[in-house]
């Protein structure tokens, strides 16, 4: 059940920061120099390919966080 809320949850955080990438017209490659990390695997998070762990969902959160409340 908890791979299951892990799932759903993932899936909720990557549209909303689809969602913000959009608004705030930013892609892959902006995001991943802000976080530090590939942009391949920003990129595969956007597309659904590869979950965005914990540690990443922290550092979007510190970056978006107190505008969006993501």
């Amino acid at each position: 059940m908890s791979k299951l809320v892990d799932s759903i949850n993932s899936s909720a955080f990557r549209s909303r920061l689809l969602w913000i990438l959009e608004v705030e017209e930013r892609n892959a490659v902006w995001l991943s120099k802000k976080i530090d990390c590939s942009h391949t695997l920003c990129y595969n998070w956007l597309k659904g390919e590869a979950s965005i762990s914990k540690k990443y969902q922290y550092k979007i959160r510190d970056l978006f966080g107190g505008k969006y409340d993501i």
